[in-house]
C-alpha cells in the first residue's frame, strides 16, 4: 500500500474530546481527552477491544450520543466548523452528505416493509431531484456497483437478504449521498471471512475512487491493516498509540498494541503457536485514573519497575514521522536512544 500524504488542512480535527455516560455509580468516561486528525482521502483505522471507546468516539463525531450520554467537552472540527456548536439544521445537512455512517447491524437500520431498491430510490429522489423511474434505475445501478446485480435484489425486502448483502445495501446508501467522510463501525462483524474480504475491498475501492475519507472502527488490528493508511489504538477511552499502519505493525510501542498483535491469529504461524491473551480487564471508568489505564495489566511496567506508570499520566512520545505513543516505557526507551545518539556524536 502506498504511503498516504495528508492534506495541509485536516478534513477532521478532534481536540480534547470527552464523552461520558451517567450511571448510578457516577459518570463513566467513555472517551477521555482524545486528540485526532484525519486528512482528505485518508483511511484511518480505530482499533481496540469492546469497551475501549471506539463506537462512542465514532458516534460523538456525528453528535449521535443520546442520554444518559453526553459530550462533556472538547471540539470536533469538520472542514473548519465545530460540529459541537452546530444548530439542528446544520447537523441534518452534515449527516449523510458531509459525514456518512455504516452501523454494525445493517438489518436494524433498514425499513422492514420497504423493498431494498426503494430505500435508495427515495434517497435519490430527495437528493438529486429525480423522478420515480429515473431514481429506481439509478438505485438498481448503485446496487450493482456494490455487488448486488439485477432487479431481483432491488425488489427484495431486508429480511430476504443475507448479512453481507444487507451490509452492501448500507454501503450503497452511505455512498449515494457522496459524503466527504465515511464512518464504518465494525462493518464486517458476524460476516464470514470471504464476505468480510469482499466488503473491505468494496470500501477501499469506493473511497479511493471518490476521494472519500474513512474511519474504520474495528476490534481487529489485522482487518484494519488491510485497509487503513494510519491506525489509532484506543484503550479505556484514550488513544494510546497512533501512527502509519506499517510502522505500528513493524514496531508497536505501547504494550497494549503489542498485546493486540499477539492476540491475533496469523497466517503462516506454526500450528503449535498459541495466541496470547491480554491480561487483566478494562479498568473502572467511573473512577479517576491517575496514571496509565493499562498499567495494572502491563508486564513491561513490572519488569522495569516503572512506578510512575500507576501515578502519572504518560507523555506523548514521538517515535517517527506521525507515530506517537502514550507510554512511560516508550519514553524511557526514547530517552535512552537519544543519550546513546549524543554519546556517539561526541566520540
Amino acid at each position: 500500500m502506498a504511503a498516504f500524504s495528508p492534506t495541509l488542512d485536516p478534513l477532521l480535527a478532534i481536540k480534547g474530546l470527552n464523552t461520558r455516560f451517567k450511571t448510578p455509580r457516577g459518570f463513566v468516561r467513555a472517551v477521555t481527552d482524545v486528540d485526532l486528525t484525519l486528512g482528505g482521502g485518508e483511511i484511518l483505522g480505530l482499533v481496540g477491544e469492546s469497551g475501549s471507546g471506539k463506537s462512542a468516539l465514532a458516534l460523538s463525531i456525528l453528535r449521535l450520543i443520546e442520554p444518559p450520554g453526553e459530550i462533556a467537552g472538547g471540539a470536533i472540527l469538520f472542514e473548519g466548523r465545530n460540529i459541537l456548536e452546530m444548530a439542528s439544521r446544520e447537523l441534518r445537512e452534515l449527516r449523510g452528505r458531509g459525514i456518512g455512517i455504516i452501523f454494525q447491524q445493517p438489518q436494524s437500520c433498514l425499513n422492514p416493509v420497504r423493498r431494498v431498491g426503494w430505500h435508495l430510490a427515495d434517497l435519490l429522489m430527495r437528493q438529486d431531484n429525480l423522478g420515480r423511474r429515473s431514481a429506481w434505475e439509478a438505485a438498481v445501478e448503485l446496487l450493482r456497483a456494490v455487488g448486488l446485480p439485477g432487479t431481483e435484489k432491488a425488489m427484495a425486502y431486508p429480511h430476504q437478504l443475507s448479512g453481507g448483502q444487507a451490509q452492501r445495501v448500507m454501503i450503497g446508501i452511505a455512498l449515494a449521498l457522496r459524503p466527504r467522510l465515511l464512518i464504518a463501525d465494525e462493518p464486517t462483524t458476524a460476516l464470514d471471512v470471504t464476505v468480510q474480504a469482499q466488503i473491505l475491498e468494496l470500501l477501499r475501492e469506493r473511497c479511493r475512487e471518490s476521494g472519500t475519507s474513512m474511519i474504520l472502527v474495528s476490534h481487529d488490528l489485522g482487518i484494519v491493516a488491510q485497509l487503513a493508511d494510519r491506525v489509532a489504538v484506543m484503550y479505556a477511552g484514550r488513544i494510546v498509540e497512533e501512527g502509519p499502519v506499517q510502522a505500528i505493525l513493524r514496531a508497536p510501542a505501547h504494550p497494549y498494541t503489542l498485546g493486540l498483535l499477539r492476540a491475533a491469529p496469523r497466517l503462516g504461524a506454526a500450528r503449535a503457536a498459541r495466541l496470547q491473551d491480554i491480561p487483566g480487564g478494562t479498568p473502572d471508568l467511573s473512577r479517576p485514573i491517575p496514571g496509565c489505564a493499562f498499567a495494572p495489566c502491563c508486564a513491561i511496567r513490572e519488569d522495569r519497575n516503572l512506578t510512575r506508570c500507576l501515578g502519572e499520566k504518560p507523555p506523548a512520545v514521538a517515535l517517527g514521522p506521525a507515530h506517537r505513543a502514550y507510554c512511560w516505557a516508550a519514553a524511557q526507551e526514547a530517552a535512552s536512544a537519544e543519550v546513546a545518539s549524543v554519546a556517539g556524536e561526541n566520540r
